[in-house]
């Protein structure tokens, strides 16, 4: 495939992704600092707490290499394709996609982030999910790919995040609140899971774990705490055997809480649609940025990672903000560049300049680029987002030391 071909498919996909995220309403995205938090228990609850109130919802399961939904669902088999499109399976009424059916039991994923990606941007363009109220996406533990992905295309409206009470997990658990902060995710919930043991026996609360970790980090982010779930052996239990407890014990206390959580977030979420009405975004002209500028964030030009690229450069700015540039070498020249980030509309515009710009130039041409040739490319952006440009840049010379050996051989054939 040629990389007209490659753009040209790329851009056809991207107008897929858009396609089916314009008949979903509402977008969550559950993840956590670290694993064995719980993090897929508490999605896929809180799927079957929103279906209870008769919303229609879907899981897509974006733990690319450890794929546990279909698991807690007891939904085995490969989702059946018609033309060119999967369906997902669905069990009482929750569409779900994942890896689990796609793989042979206990086979392994051995994966690059930039692959990972883009298996997850099929399950957004190529899964015929049709009209939801929510679509839960089940994240990977950590800030890696899978992240920027469900990120910056299915552009989640509301970040849940895992943790359990102890000070270890809270430490992990408040980056990935970071991150959701600077994924411009508009709502942050912290969800304390495992607060707490109750005893089969005697009924008594053991505090395993502690208490209150969550509870402390929403406070200390301006997070919302959307509540405590204690441990459960009924749960764990049903959860092993594909049955989630909302489901099948809909009157216990957890499955009450379960669905508490998912009402707190539907308000939430009801209430930015009806204020949104009458408080339209204010345009980026207004907030600074030029005609070209605004014209290219749009378009989101050259935006999304780049399958086999030649030279990955990554750079994270000491505000937290987050580059990786992906560059393709044909006859020693640059003939793709693209990029995924982390950060706000200017370093978007950064980034999208940049790689338009070095397109065509050799690797030692486009590391001439500076500051003042990214501003004049894009015509004005506001004085505070000088430093995105700065970094884009700084990503870019990167790309001298991510040069590795496979290049090189490389580019002694062109």
């Amino acid at each position: 495939m040629s990389d007209v071909e490659k753009q040209k498919a790329f851009e056809e996909e991207a107008k897929r992704i858009s396609e089916t995220i314009s008949k979903i309403k509402h977008r969550i995205a559950v993840f956590s600092g670290k694993g064995g938090v719980g993090k897929t228990t508490v999605a896929v609850n809180l799927a079957y707490g929103f279906h209870a109130e008769g919303f229609s919802t879907g899981i897509l399961d974006a733990d690319i290499t450890g794929p546990n939904v279909a698991k807690m669902l007891g939904v085995d088999g490969r989702p059946e394709v018609i033309n060119d499109r999967m369906l997902p399976s669905e069990r009482d009424g929750v569409k779900m996609i994942s890896m689990a059916g796609l793989l042979k039991k206990g086979q392994p994923l051995i994966w690059r982030g930039p692959v990972r990606s883009k298996v997850i941007h099929q399950f957004l363009a190529d899964v015929e999910w049709g009209e939801l109220d929510y679509m839960i996406a089940d994240l990977p533990p950590g800030t890696g790919d899978e992240i920027l992905s469900i990120g910056q295309q299915m552009k989640p409206d509301y970040a849940v995040i895992v943790t359990t009470p102890q000070e270890v997990s809270v430490m992990d658990a408040e980056r990935a609140v970071t991150m959701a902060q600077e994924l411009q995710i508009p709502f942050i919930g912290i969800v304390e899971n495992m607060s707490g043991l109750l005893c089969p026996h005697c009924g008594k609360e053991i505090d395993l774990f502690g208490k209150g970790g969550g509870e402390k980090l929403a406070r200390d982010h301006g997070a919302t705490f959307l509540g405590s779930v204690p441990m459960d052996l009924d749960a764990r239990i049903l959860s092993d055997e594909g049955k989630p407890v909302v489901l099948e014990k809909p009157d216990c206390d957890l499955a009450q809480t379960f669905k508490a959580i998912a009402n707190l977030i539907a308000v939430q979420l009801q209430a930015t649609l009806e204020a949104g009405r009458d408080n339209p975004p204010i345009s980026l002209r207004d907030a600074g940025y030029s005609a070209k500028a605004t014209r290219i964030l749009s378009q989101q030009l050259n935006f999304g990672a780049l399958e086999n690229p030649d030279i990955v450069a990554t750079h994270q700015s000491d505000c937290g903000d987050k580059l990786i540039i992906y560059l393709k070498i044909t006859n020693q020249k640059i003939s793709n560049a693209t990029y995924e980030y982390v950060g706000c509309r200017g370093l978007q515009a950064a980034a999208s300049a940049l790689t338009e710009m070095i397109k065509g130039k050799t690797l030692d041409e486009a590391l001439k680029i500076d500051f003042q040739d990214v501003l004049t490319f894009l015509e004005g952006i506001p004085p505070s987002k000088y430093e995105c440009i700065h970094l884009a840049v700084h990503t870019l010379r990167e790309a001298r030391k991510a040069i590795a050996s496979p290049l090189e051989s490389g580019l002694s054939r062109s």
